[in-house]
């Protein structure tokens, strides 16, 4: 028997019979019953270990107060005096949820709502009040951490799913594991639509789109989408988690978009405010309060723009209280008035903190210049489009011109975009952001101009665009584009018919004979003769990786297109 209380009752302050092990372990079988060095100094000396290994000096009158900072309530961190409204408007949502950060076990952990320990014991077996404080304000996490693959993997399988990715045997493994083990508890979907899952070989949009679902709530396990002041947390460590919230934001939307949906993340009640626009330089870990922000643009301008633009679709979507989602501006219920009042905010917006600043001979700042064109002018065409106007007092004559000259203009931007040089290693980034509705548009329209002299300006567009974007001449890898190049053709015999004495553009030169290999390639059955593949790689190759590509399109939505 021990003359101490074993480490279990003694954490949980209840009387222990001190036994080997004593009743309260027997009955709690997640506890291990061990017990304290007999001698007092081995046990003083194990606590300041502890103490060093979550990162203090127990002889450092700092160390000591450091963990009741990190972890004290946003109440406290935010009643300094220069804190503005919007601090305070945060304080009262913190203390409502009680966010903290609590380092336990040498690892740190978000709670959003403190678990009070409930099993005290009884008056005799509390020590004294200051115990019972320290005890009332430590959030209940599990210590025992279960592999959550145990009892699920074979006996004889070793490898770390954590360092490798599973090989083909093992992948099936699971994959009928899953089937035999979980799907008939949880049938989640139907047998033959798993089926059909199972035999996907390649990354997709959608496949993408679901595991930024996982990755975002691994942030928010994380405490990633509270913003770090009501946290307690210093500047540099409160600035990298507003970094990496808001690009997941940013790219969970380019993701959802690509899908035909809207993240639900982009409009819940997360509070991480957008980065500081500052240089990396301007902040250190040692800092206790955040720089000041500069005016003009930094190297972090081209994230915060886009970062700009989801705040302020949150914030249409937060004052209208729900109503007006990311799509309003093809919604046609919203008179198109109002839409033209939220363009306006945005335009206004861009140009008042980005745009003004921009410097043309600066790679970033050019495509921030050119890409908040092109995004307005899509967003205006959207506003225009048949099946989503609702305006009055305009022509479909006026309508349609407005329309057009948007959908022009928009290419005209990709075309500045991809014929610049010096923004020539960004392609990869920008080939993700083709503006589709306004292709299509711009080649319908030609279509129905046949020899109208306005149809120049449109093909000598589509020359230009076939020139600075090689993708659109890679023909078997998206039928997209495949459509697109028989349109353009099509368009061009009617023109021809109408007028036999027009210059042959050089997109219809360019298409042409692709289209006819592409037709022998597919009538021979051939597949190796659309292209063999490159044994090494070239920087278009690394473009073509990098990009996010999509697969579909929805053709009925141009079947109504004047």
């Amino acid at each position: 028997m021990s003359g101490q209380a074993c480490e279990p009752c003694s954490r949980r302050k209840v009387r222990c019979d001190k036994q080997q092990p004593c009743s309260n372990c027997k009955r709690r079988k997640q506890d291990q019953c061990t017990y304290p060095e007999a001698q007092p100094i081995d046990r003083i000396k194990k606590l300041e270990s502890l103490v060093r290994s979550l990162g203090g000096d127990p002889n450092d009158e700092e160390s000591r107060l450091s963990k009741r900072i990190r972890t004290s309530r946003a109440s406290a961190s935010a009643s300094a005096p220069q804190r503005d409204a919007q601090d305070a408007r945060d304080t009262t949502e913190a203390e409502r949820g009680q966010p903290i950060m609590l380092e336990q076990d040498g690892q740190s952990y978000y709670v959003e709502l403190r678990a009070w320990h409930s099993h005290l014991g009884s008056d005799d077996d509390r020590q004294n009040e200051h115990n019972h404080d320290v005890l009332m304000s430590r959030p209940l996490i599990s210590r025992t951490k279960p592999n959550a693959l145990k009892g699920l993997m074979r006996t004889d399988y070793t490898a770390s799913l954590s360092s490798q990715h599973p090989s083909v045997q093992d992948a099936n493994f699971l994959w009928d594991r899953f089937e035999h083990s979980a799907n008939p508890l949880m049938k989640v979907d139907f047998d033959w639509a798993l089926e059909q899952a199972a035999s996907i070989e390649r990354l997709s949009i959608q496949s993408l789109f679901s595991l930024m679902g996982l990755t975002i709530r691994n942030a928010e396990k994380l405490g990633i989408h509270r913003d770090g002041t009501l946290l307690g947390l210093g500047p540099a460590e409160t600035e990298s988690r507003r970094r990496l919230w808001w690009y997941l934001q940013h790219l969970d939307l380019a993701l959802g978009v690509r899908c035909g949906t809207t993240p639900l993340t982009l409009m819940a009640a997360w509070d991480a405010r957008i980065p500081l626009n500052i240089e990396d330089s301007d902040l250190n870990p040692e800092m206790k309060e955040p720089p000041p922000e500069r005016r003009g643009l930094t190297s972090l301008s081209y994230c915060l723009w886009t970062y700009w633009i989801v705040s302020q679709q949150r914030d249409f979507f937060k004052d209208n209280k729900g109503k007006l989602g990311i799509s309003w501006a093809s919604n046609k219920t919203l008179s198109h008035a109002r839409k033209n009042e939220l363009l306006e905010i945005m335009e206004e917006g861009l140009n008042q903190r980005f745009l003004q600043y921009c410097d043309p001979i600066k790679p970033l700042d050019i495509i921030i210049q050119l890409t908040s064109r092109a995004l307005i002018c899509t967003m205006r065409m959207f506003t225009l489009h048949p099946m989503s106007f609702s305006g009055a007092g305009m022509t479909d004559e006026e309508r349609h011109s407005q329309l057009m000259e948007a959908a022009i203009k928009t290419l005209e931007y990709n075309v500045a975009l991809n014929s610049r040089p010096e923004i020539r290693r960004f392609h990869w980034y920008i080939d993700g952001y083709f503006q589709w509705h306004a292709f299509i548009s711009v080649i319908v329209e030609v279509t129905q101009l046949k020899g109208s002299p306005k149809a120049q300006r449109i093909w000598d567009l589509l020359s230009d665009l076939y020139t600075y974007n090689k993708n659109l001449l890679e023909l078997s890898e998206d039928r997209r584009k495949l459509h697109a190049a028989e349109l353009i053709i099509s368009a061009w015999k009617a023109r021809h018919t109408a007028d036999a004495s027009a210059p042959m553009p050089l997109c219809v030169t360019i298409l042409q004979p692709l289209l006819n290999e592409h037709r022998v390639a597919v009538e021979s059955a051939q597949p190796e003769a659309i292209g063999p593949l490159e044994p090494v790689m070239i920087e278009e190759d690394l473009n073509e990786i990098l990009g996010l590509e999509f697969q579909d399109i929805d053709w009925s939505f141009w079947a109504g297109m004047e």
